[in-house]
């Protein structure tokens, strides 16, 4: 006797009804880590997305979103694409975590969010850690008006483009960075790796995200097919004769190209960077042990670095 399987749609359907009766006792009044601490990652993805849309009960226990503007500025992209690769970035750092604090992700209390946007990656966080101990750090003024006028549980705070942060020495657990390592010029980064050192404790990990060789050709298809979103014509501007920065790559040398900004985010320490993992070994080693190197477009978006401040 053959057997009729559920469609797709309707596994979407079934899988919807479950996630919103799973989660029929969340409570606006209360934070995000105590109403949702108990479901998967896949509900809260699902929360953040279809469930905000569908529920008011949600919407109003979730940060909001800026508008699709501003999201495609920043990403290239809005509402549930954008969302989703930021939470396949949030659920790789927790598997880092898990994988090299030696306490595991559920030991990391305090949590920076660095270059942390408008806050699309701090959202996915809030499931996991108190609001009060995940603060998000960033540059540009404008972007932590936006992540503060979305979300009202986190803490967001302006910094220079060069340290100091505003973090006391040695009280941090975990500190993520996307698409920021991807954009500081050599000095401008290795001043942030110094402060990420002073920052974390004993034990603690950083996350972060470097254009990955691929990204060349990115920037020739840009040039070609025309960008048609701001950090895309952003890219197309840079690595202008690839055949010049491979070689460059390939040799372990740091990629770095000034594309002209101006303003919270100008050519002084911005541009496009590309940095290699041999490069990431010979040289981070002095500020943290190199843990893990992912080039995994099916994991993230770029290239991700996690390191380890050594107990000493």
């Amino acid at each position: 006797m053959s057997r009729t399987f559920p469609t797709p749609a309707i596994r979407r359907k079934l899988s919807s009804a479950r996630y919103a009766y799973q989660l029929r006792g969340v409570d606006p009044s209360r934070s995000p880590s105590e109403n949702f601490a108990g479901c998967t990652d896949g509900q809260w993805l699902w929360a953040n997305t279809a469930g905000a849309r569908n529920s008011a009960r949600l919407r109003g226990s979730l940060p909001t979103l800026p508008n699709p503007g501003l999201q495609r500025s920043t990403t290239g992209a809005d509402g549930d694409a954008t969302l989703r690769e930021g939470y396949r970035f949030y659920r790789l750092v927790k598997q880092s975590a898990d994988a090299r604090h030696p306490g595991g992700f559920k030991a990391c209390r305090d949590v920076v969010d660095f270059g942390c946007g408008w806050g699309r990656m701090a959202r996915f966080f809030l499931k996991d850690v108190a609001p009060e101990r995940l603060v998000g750090l960033d540059c540009v003024p404008a972007m932590v008006e936006a992540a503060t006028a979305t979300n009202r549980w986190s803490v967001f705070e302006a910094i220079g483009p060069l340290p100091p942060a505003p973090v006391e020495a040695a009280s941090v657990d975990l500190i993520y960075a996307y698409s920021v390592f991807s954009h500081l010029s050599e000095e401008a980064h290795a001043k942030w790796l110094a402060e990420f050192r002073r920052i974390l404790r004993p034990g603690g990990v950083a996350v972060l995200t470097t254009r990955a060789r691929s990204f060349f050709a990115d920037c020739e298809r840009l040039r070609l097919e025309g960008a048609q979103d701001a950090p895309g014509r952003t890219a197309a501007d840079a690595f202008g004769d690839a055949s010049r920065w491979r070689p460059r790559y390939d040799a372990g040398e740091f990629c770095h190209a000034s594309i002209g900004l101006s303003g919270a985010l100008d050519d002084s320490f911005y541009g496009e960077t590309a940095i290699p993992e041999s490069y990431v070994r010979r040289v981070w080693s002095q500020w943290f042990d190199v843990m893990d190197w992912v080039d995994d477009r099916s994991r993230c978006a770029q290239a991700v670095a996690v390191l380890r401040r050594p107990d000493q």
